[in-house]
């Protein structure tokens, strides 16, 4: 004869009621320290912006400028403009956080900030060109991290326009001088073929 034990359903229904606590105390356990978690630990909220950055219109070989950025480089001199001193010395003042001569409350706003490069839509095979960055700032406050990341993009526009606006004045008057230093040299040529000519 066959002499191994059959077991019916409700003996799996004995062993669990025995056994329920085995089951219950993680769960429980578990609920509570996630409750004790959420109430303790400190809550910080992130917002984040999106900047999008244009090619320059004037291209670089005509004002001498050989040596392109690469994508790291671009990232890390954009990264180190946004969080200098000058420009968060603004977004504190404008934004009625403290004293701008703070150095903590300077570092603090640096350490919350961060830049990234968003994931691209499609993979493709060629290089892929930075066009456009997530800016972001964490704070305890929601309110608080909107309205410094509105005001940290705005102070970086604000200053990358004075910037453009300096850079396109310098761009004119370079392109002016090379004009008139061309035509002098056009004028001279006229002159020696001129002289030339009524010579022969």
């Amino acid at each position: 004869m066959d002499d191994t034990p059959r077991f019916h359903a409700l003996d799996y229904l004995h062993v669990f009621h025995r056994r329920k606590w085995w089951l219950a105390t993680p769960i429980l356990a578990s609920v509570v320290i996630g409750l004790v978690l959420v109430r303790v630990l400190p809550k910080e909220y992130r917002s984040t912006a999106t900047l999008a950055v244009a090619a320059p219109i004037v291209s670089p070989n005509l004002v001498g400028q050989t040596t392109q950025l690469d994508n790291q480089e671009r990232l890390r001199a954009l990264s180190q403009q946004l969080v200098s001193a000058p420009m968060l010395a603004r977004v504190i003042q404008e934004e009625g956080l403290g004293s701008t001569s703070d150095e903590r409350l300077i570092a603090r706003l640096r350490n919350a900030i961060t830049l990234e490069v968003p994931d691209p839509v499609a993979n493709v095979s060629e290089p892929r060109r930075l066009d456009a960055f997530l800016v972001s700032y964490g704070d305890p406050e929601p309110a608080r991290a909107q309205a410094v990341t509105n005001r940290l993009v705005h102070v970086f526009v604000d200053e990358n326009s004075k910037r453009r606006a300096a850079n396109a004045e310098g761009t004119s008057s370079f392109i002016s001088s090379q004009l008139k230093a061309s035509q002098a040299r056009l004028d001279q040529l006229e002159a020696r073929l001129r002289a030339s000519k009524e010579t022969y």
